[in-house]
């Protein structure tokens, strides 16, 4: 009936055997908790966010890959102006002496006298429509840039997978945790029956003057106690169902299936239990948090080489110009042009801009090197809490398992003994409550074994 534990029956720690929680789940008939996880995974609002956040990530790459790509567009002006400065220009001082010359020697008319002439610096009825194709040849900014965005789409990605993983081992504790309440409530409603049959046993005792009224009235003390504790027992399940359904973001009331894969009696598997240091190697191999820390500094390194390279580097582009020039609309082969130019930009001193930009990201990489450091021994120190709680759970529900067979025994014989009126009543009440306390000790045990392998399997990212 009851479980075998010892110190070598705890759960699977290292990879390649899977954990304890997923092999019930995998025997369950449907896998009832695997599909409360689904659920989770695919309704939970702060794991959308992350998604989110992943896609925009996705996006803000495919713009910086754009950026290798020409880019075309049209523009057209048109000018209209009137006034401002203009120039002089003395063609009536210069051609009319010739002019007069030559009409004198023709005897004619033929070349008739011209003015002087003013033309204005701005453009009258001027337009330029043309369609303008830019191409980058070599642009540090761009390129750097580039691989800065796809560094930084890991990071999203590790940011949610990071999530993913500390959410599964929520939703499973919070799981555990609604079924450790369901059955305090069957425990309860057991020892309330049990306690109901006393009020009456010792009822019929003092009908035939074989006890005192007192023992009654201490019979319905016992009673009125425990319906008391199934009160707060059945307001624990309800706030246990309301936060596991937050984490699903289904109503808060849903009802919840039970799996009797956990809520009964069950066996460990045996497993050889894994010293520290290999759990400890085990999650900073796979913890995403610690991924996301690590790509952010590649990140980070390619900012530095962009800085670099544009102290040192020039950008380097082509762009073709194609369009019409000229006064008024008429796009004809007059006002038609084309135009190839090559852009160079080189800057060679911005202020000390640069440099203060360059600091600025090996100070980033400094801070993300020492965040790195500490995260280690933060996952260092998780691992070995999970492991001793795991081992404690163990030991516990060892003890906890003696107590409840020792306290059922006794219980079995003090009930049997009180119903032949050969034990106090007194007596009874303490064996039977003993017996209730044993059951909900046990029950603890059990389910903080539960949650001691879960968290294990959370710490190393085995979920």
């Amino acid at each position: 009936m009851y479980t075998k534990v010892t110190l070598l029956t705890v759960f699977v720690f290292f990879s390649g055997i899977a954990s304890f929680a997923r092999q019930n789940e995998a025997g369950a008939s449907g896998g009832v908790l695997e599909r409360y996880v689904a659920e989770a995974l695919a309704a939970n609002l702060t794991l959308k966010q992350e998604n989110l956040a992943y896609e925009q990530s996705l996006q803000s790459l495919a713009q910086s890959k754009a950026l290798f790509m020409p880019s075309a567009g049209i523009s057209a002006t048109y000018s209209l102006a009137q006034g401002g400065r203009k120039i002089s220009f003395p063609i009536g001082d210069l051609l009319n002496p010739v002019y007069s010359t030559l009409n004198q020697l023709t005897d004619s008319q033929q070349f008739p006298q011209v003015n002087n002439e003013e033309i204005q610096f701005l453009p009258n009825r001027f337009h330029e429509t043309k369609l303008r194709v830019v191409q980058p040849l070599f642009n540090s900014d761009i390129w750097y840039g580039y691989k800065a965005q796809q560094q930084m789409v890991t990071v999203q990605q590790a940011k949610r997978q990071a999530y993913e993983t500390q959410l599964k081992g929520m939703v499973r504790e919070a799981y555990f945790s609604y079924l450790q309440s369901v059955e305090a409530i069957r425990i309860y409603e057991s020892s309330l029956n049990v306690l109901d049959e006393q009020v009456r046993v010792t009822q019929s005792f003092f009908d035939a003057q074989l006890v005192t009224k007192d023992a009654v009235y201490n019979a319905q003390l016992e009673r009125s106690k425990m319906d008391t504790q199934l009160n707060d027992a059945r307001k624990n399940e309800h706030l246990a169902r309301a936060y596991f359904n937050f984490l699903l973001n289904k109503e808060l009331d849903a009802a919840i299936e039970v799996d009797s894969q956990f809520s009964g009696d069950f066996a460990l598997p045996q497993a050889i239990v894994e010293n520290t240091g290999n759990l400890t190697e085990l999650a900073l191999q796979q913890r995403n948090e610690l991924q996301q820390v690590q790509q952010a500094q590649e990140a980070t390194n390619y900012l530095i080489k962009l800085n670099e390279a544009n102290r040192i580097m020039p950008n380097l582009a082509v762009i073709g110009d194609l369009g019409y020039q000229g006064f008024d609309y008429q796009f004809n082969g007059d006002q038609q042009f084309s135009m190839l130019i090559f852009s160079l930009q080189w800057d060679l001193f911005k202020g000390g801009a640069r440099k203060a930009k360059y600091q600025s990201a090996v100070l980033q990489k400094t801070t993300l090197e020492t965040q790195e450091d500490q995260l280690k021994k933060q996952i260092e120190l998780q691992v070995i809490q999970a492991y001793e709680e795991a081992r404690s759970a163990a030991n516990n529900l060892s003890s906890a398992e003696y107590a409840l067979k020792t306290s059922e025994s006794a219980f079995k014989i003090t009930q049997s003994r009180f119903q032949q009126n050969q034990v106090l009543p007194l007596e009874f009440q303490q064996s039977q409550l003993n017996y209730t306390n044993a059951r909900l000790s046990y029950s603890i045990a059990k389910y903080n074994l539960l949650k001691s392998v879960n968290e294990v399997d959370k710490v190393i990212n085995s979920l």
